[in-house]
């Protein structure tokens, strides 16, 4: 029998893990074959590989961002060949089953829960004309009729002890490879799904570190951990980050979803000496309103949550994303704003907006009329108004979810933010608002703007908002327009207050082994032609400062300005890969002077 195991992704770069476990499960007594597609992709181009495929069984992985591709794509198949037995499982299929076999007559079966061993009974059933009507978990048509049998909730060992990517081909270095080291979440927060699990249970450890070093020799760019709370069991989590900080490559990052609640002293301890760059933490913040946070189940003590979450900001080490969700029960928009001007001030490397969506199987789905959602009825079952918020102030929301993507979380533009919050006296809801409103002006939301046309809204915006302090606003931008490698052509009078370089003195310590040694060690072989290229300079006002890697106002004295010498270049090498590498910013007197170059009146 010939099973192909389908995944249509969100994105080009990501992995699906449950086809990859149902692979390894299959592999041995069937002939398998895992297709990974994405929701861009042609349907007439899935339909036309999947009905050339001779498959005997497909089956799909079932999300909210699939389903409508999904279901487009099985009632077609269905129709140019009938005898194809289709599949479908995953946490879009599980909650209403029969409803959508019902709907769809296309669908054979439907398979609820973990799925692993249920998928190996069905098929072997259908490959061996045997009986499959009495299988936990499976959703079946006969006849017209809809029959189920309820799963049986709980993990298999054999799931437990299976390798998703024990039949992995190759490798891909630009893929995000999804991973797990447990299953279900201590935590009962009513907006997610792992919100009705009993508890967790861990995989063996012997296997995850086994695992893990599939992915470390491979040497790929990210694994993202799928764990709802990686740190629940303190002692497993420090012999996991241990061993990944033994193990580092410098290359792969490690994603991974904790709560900052669990993080103990110990930990933190640790953290600090996890090398740049290893680990990457998504944090679920996601109100500070206090009856939010007892409505969906959360605790309600977020203090020293926000004193952990600083402490590993300031480590500079890790990269911290921070989430919000607007729409819960009791956040008015008022009260959201508070929300973000609070969770903006932990100054996290990318702050996520979320909108709420009221999954299937979710507890806040389950008392929907309690609060009076309004939601979308398709995917992805986003809120529209409820009795705290309406949708007129959703939308407003979206707006400063959009600038705040763009210039925030994008990173084009942080140095810049920091500076000019702080000059403007604004809150980060208030300036965010402002910004989205210029953006809608200049048509964002409905055309592409190019990154030129970016850079010109926010300083049109800043030199509006900041009046006095235009020249602090321009060498603001030029400092973010180089730590972020932009290209593009900058306004020519952008460039009239500020001191030429001098190049020839920039070329002296390009050209000297101990200064490349120091600042670019990957680069010190490169003929000087092939390194040059790879350089950017620019150099800031003696007004303007660096403290701890930020932009910080020194003095106020515009009328030397222009006349005072640039101490400081900041050079990037472009399209440097390595995880580890930072941009460096240099003290030109000084550099020249240890590499035995400096005259007094160079510069």
């Amino acid at each position: 029998m010939n099973i192909i195991l389908t995944a249509i992704n969100a994105r080009y770069v990501h992995t699906n893990l449950a086809v990859r476990y149902l692979n390894t499960r299959l592999k041995n007594a069937f002939e398998v074959s895992v297709v990974e597609y994405t929701i861009n992709h042609d349907y007439q181009e899935i339909l036309r590989e999947l009905y050339l495929s001779e498959a005997d069984v497909v089956a799909f992985s079932c999300y909210i961002w699939n389903i409508e591709i999904i279901i487009k794509i099985v009632n077609s198949l269905k129709k140019i060949k009938p005898e194809m037995q289709i599949i479908l499982g995953g946490p879009e299929v599980t909650y209403d089953a029969q409803q959508i076999m019902k709907s769809c007559d296309a669908i054979d079966f439907i398979i609820t829960g973990e799925g692993v061993e249920e998928i190996f009974e069905l098929v072997d059933a259908l490959a061996n004309d045997k009986d499959y009507t009495n299988i936990p978990g499976i959703n079946y048509r006969i006849r017209g009729q809809i029959y189920s049998n309820p799963d049986e909730q709980c993990l298999t060992s054999a799931l437990l002890e299976l390798s998703a990517y024990e039949y992995e081909p190759n490798m891909e270095h630009d893929k995000i490879y999804y991973y797990e080291t447990s299953r279900g979440c201590p935590f009962s927060c009513q907006f997610c799904l792992s919100g009705n699990d009993s508890g967790v249970i861990f995989f063996p450890l012997e296997k995850v570190f086994k695992e893990l070093e599939i992915f470390l020799d491979a040497q790929v760019k990210q694994v993202k951990l799928v764990d709802r709370t990686f740190n629940a069991d303190h002692n497993r989590t420090m012999k996991l980050w241990q061993f990944l900080k033994e193990h580092d490559n410098g290359v792969t990052n490690f994603h991974f979803e904790i709560s900052s609640r669990l993080l103990t002293e110990e930990m933190l301890v640790f953290l600090e000496t996890v090398p740049p760059g290893l680990f990457q933490f998504e944090i679920g913040i996601q109100t500070t309103c206090k009856q939010s946070l007892k409505a969906i189940g959360r605790s309600q003590e977020q203090e020293r949550e926000f004193s952990v979450i600083q402490r590993l900001i300031r480590s500079n080490n890790i990269h911290i994303h921070v989430d919000l969700i607007a729409g819960l029960p009791y956040e008015d928009i008022f009260q959201f704003r508070t929300s973000f001007d609070q969770v903006f001030h932990l100054q996290a490397d990318m702050l996520q907006l979320g909108f709420l969506k009221l999954l299937k199987g979710s507890g806040l789905r389950n008392k929907m009329l309690d609060y009076g959602y309004v939601y979308q009825d398709h995917p992805p079952y986003e809120v529209l108004e409820s009795h705290a918020i309406n949708y007129s102030e959703i939308i407003q929301l979206k707006q400063v979810e959009e600038v705040l993507e763009r210039y925030w979380n994008h990173g084009h533009y942080r140095e810049t933010i920091r500076l000019t919050l702080d000059l403007s006296k604004k809150s980060p809801f208030a300036y965010f608002s402002e910004l989205a409103l210029l953006w809608k002006k200049a048509g964002g939301w409905q055309r592409q703007i190019g990154q030129a046309e970016q850079f010109d809204i926010l300083r049109r915006y800043l030199h509006q908002t900041i009046v006095d302090d235009h020249m602090f606003v321009d060498h603001a931008l030029l400092y973010d327009c180089a730590l972020a490698g932009y290209r593009g052509k900058l306004p020519d009078e952008i460039h009239e207050t500020m001191a030429p370089i001098n190049k020839e003195l920039i070329h002296e310590l390009l050209h000297h082994v101990r200064f490349r040694e120091k600042y670019f060690p990957d680069m010190k072989q490169m003929p000087s032609k092939k390194y040059l290229p790879f350089v950017k300079m620019f150099s800031l006002p003696a007004q303007l400062k660096i403290e701890n890697g930020h932009l910080k106002v020194a003095a106020y004295d515009y009328s030397a300005m222009v006349e005072t010498r640039k101490d400081w270049l900041i050079i990037y090498p472009r399209n440097r890969t390595s995880r580890n590498q930072h941009i460096p910013v240099v003290n030109v007197e000084e550099e020249l002077e240890l590499c035995g170059v400096w005259e007094e009146g160079m510069i």
